[in-house]
């Protein structure tokens, strides 16, 4: 019933435009514009002091330092240097604020509190239909007391510009979650209706990025410049490309929209702050899994939707709200404590949802088809926020790309172990490869479903770099698994020979000898464990029935720096101990490809990082190398 309100409410919505009549300010609309800020402000005071005071007063242990700084604003660490609660309960949510902490009279109280405020705040709006402030507040508060279709109601309802109105809808949508093929509709309606300066404020994303000269750049722009930037840094950032909608982006707009209509925008985050905004009121909107386990943390088992870890962030005494919230995200509860008896008061967020790396760093924004997948790293401990709407967890997976060269094309090879992700190798689960080499012009998308913990997939591209995301997402929606970066051909010398990537496969008695028998049993992963053998596929071009040459494979060990010894079997012919790799190349018979492969014995490799390269040399050719990057794990 929620979707389709949604749907036939946005049809109508760009069917006809959105009643707006902005009224002037009139002394009449002023009073009744200070009369509603008059009452916020007595509701407020009346729920701090008749409601809030009723709460137990939380205690925090003694803390140490925190273990990791985030820029100069706030630190983080497992437990944020030993700082707990001493009890879950001051955590409160709508079922535990109603059973455990506040009385029975209370509770009725602060509904009545609420009921009159949001009545009074109507009848102010049919005075002055236009006002942004009221229309805002009226849909604040309904989200707030956890009201989303009463939210989305009165954000329909609203008289204002038709800016603003729209702004006020995405904002419910993106909040309501598993919405934001129709917010990001909304969101782009209402960029659309904005002016270009109005566009280069909203777009902004300077506070969420990390690198200082980056940052210098983007603010040296002008706005046309600024809001093109912000147009490719939000796609990047989009979580998934498999989904419509831009969660990230969506995310950015409703930030702006909260900042807007919350009443306290701008202000300092002192003690009386804190205390203000402890109300019970934005706990309502969270499962009681808040309330789970001890202290606040990041780094909880992550297993399903319903069991995310959660963050506590330590504020910094002089940190504004605005930036808060523009860096991180909404907190859904803020907290004034004294570490220790007498010690000034520490500010505390809670965000009880799980952290994630959405926005890309900066080496994925100067050069994106070169960009290494550290660049997209989900899970980053530098640079983390919070989203409103994420209910599914997000993993960073393993994964092998390879480049096969067809006339002027590219033959992608991609492949995407989950055997330590099981929740998205379940039947039905939705995978995708995403390929794109600029921002403005068409990329392709390949998607299917599958089952089973080895995804693979191939697509035909130009021989060229190009932007790589390899999406898996499961048949629930709870989990999710990502690998993005840039990735290209190998270089080539320009003449008659050369060869593509170096592909590792399963090993097999009788190795592949074309890429159709090679692609299904590429490995997933360039991690390997020891004790392993590995199959190495690769394919040459440009040789001739004429040709006489040789290839050779040697692995050097990055932990060391120096060429290590691979022992290994070429179809079982090679001694173990052998030194090194040596063959010839079998005779061309009038193809334009040429593919072989061998059977490595790994075992003597002790664990860590190595580079793979196979050399081929032809007579009259310049010698053609291609490497290839992998890792030993330890049993």
């Amino acid at each position: 019933m929620m979707r389709m309100h949604v749907r036939v409410a946005i049809l109508a919505l760009s069917l006809s435009s959105v009643a707006a009549s902005q009224e002037s300010h009139n002394p009449d609309s002023l009073r009744t514009l200070l009369a509603a800020q008059s009452a916020l402000r007595v509701f407020e005071g009346r729920w701090r002091t008749e409601i809030a005071a009723l709460w137990p007063e939380p205690t925090v242990t003694p803390f140490a330092q925190c273990e990791q700084g985030i820029g100069t604003d706030w630190c983080y660490g497992p437990n944020n240097g030993g700082i707990g609660y001493s009890r879950v309960g001051t955590i409160p949510n709508a079922t535990r604020f109603s059973r455990d902490l506040v009385p029975g009279f209370a509770r009725k109280k602060a509904r009545k509190l609420l009921g009159a405020l949001i009545d009074t705040l109507k009848v102010m709006r049919k005075r002055i239909p236009g006002d942004q402030w009221i229309a805002g507040q009226l849909v604040r508060l309904s989200l707030e007391k956890a009201e989303p279709q009463e939210a989305l109601d009165e954000a329909f309802d609203c008289t204002s510009d038709r800016q603003w109105c729209n702004a006020l809808i995405g904002h419910v949508l993106h909040q309501i979650g598993n919405m934001e093929a129709y917010a990001d509709d909304i969101w782009t309606q209402t960029l659309n209706d904005m002016t270009l300066e109005e566009r280069c404020r909203w777009l902004d994303p300077s506070d969420v990025i990390k690198s200082d000269s980056l940052r210098r750049a983007v603010a040296a722009m002008d706005c046309a410049a600024r809001v093109r930037f912000a147009e490719v840094l939000w796609w990047l950032s989009d979580p998934l490309y498999l989904t419509r909608g831009n969660e990230r982006r969506s995310e950015h707009l409703s930030r702006q929209v909260a900042l807007r209509i919350d009443a306290f925008a701008n202000q300092r985050l002192d003690s009386a702050r804190a205390d203000l905004l402890v109300r019970g009121l934005r706990q309502t909107r969270y499962e009681d899994s808040v309330l789970a386990g001890g202290p606040v943390a990041s780094n909880l088992p992550r297993r399903d939707a319903s069991d995310l870890a959660r963050t506590r962030v330590t504020l910094a005494p002089q940190l504004g709200y605005e930036e808060l919230v523009r860096r991180l995200g909404v907190p859904g509860y803020l907290h004034s404590a004294r570490p220790e008896p007498g010690s000034p008061p520490q500010l505390f967020a809670l965000f009880p949802k799980p952290r994630f790396s959405f926005v890309p760093a900066a080496a994925a924004l100067s050069d994106l088809t070169s960009a290494p997948p550290e660049a997209w790293k989900i899970d980053d401990d530098e640079q983390y926020e919070f989203q409103a709407t994420v209910d599914r967890e997000y993993v960073d997976i393993d994964y092998q790309v390879a480049f096969f060269h067809r006339g002027d094309s590219a033959r992608l090879v991609a492949a995407s172990d989950l055997e330590a992700q099981p929740q998205l190798s379940k039947r039905g689960a939705l995978a995708g490869l995403f390929v794109r080499r600029d921002p403005t012009e068409p990329g392709l998308l390949a998607s299917r479903t599958f089952r089973g913990p080895l995804y693979i997939q191939s697509v035909t591209i130009p021989w060229q770099r190009t932007y790589v995301s390899l999406e898996i997402l499961s048949r629930d929606s709870s989990w999710a698994g990502r690998a993005r970066f840039g990735a290209g051909p190998p270089a080539m010398p320009s003449q008659r020979l050369t060869m593509s990537d170096v592909m590792l496969v399963d090993p097999r008695t009788h190795p592949p000898t074309n890429l159709e028998d090679a692609e299904p049993l590429a490995l997933g992963s360039s991690r390997i464990r020891k004790g392993s053998s590995v199959g190495v596929f690769w394919e040459m071009y440009g040789l001739t029935s004429a040709d006489s040459g040789t290839f050779s494979v040697a692995v050097s060990g990055q932990r060391s720096g120096i060429l290590a010894t691979v022992t290994r079997a070429i179809s079982g012919q090679n001694a173990p101990d052998a030194p090194a790799v040596n063959g010839v190349l079998p005779r061309v018979t009038g193809s334009a490809v040429a593919a072989h492969s061998i059977n490595l014995d790994l075992k003597a490799l002790s664990p860590g990082r190595y580079t793979l390269a196979v050399e081929v040399r032809a007579n009259g050719q310049q010698p053609v190398t291609t490497l290839r990057a992998f890792e030993i794990l330890a049993r």
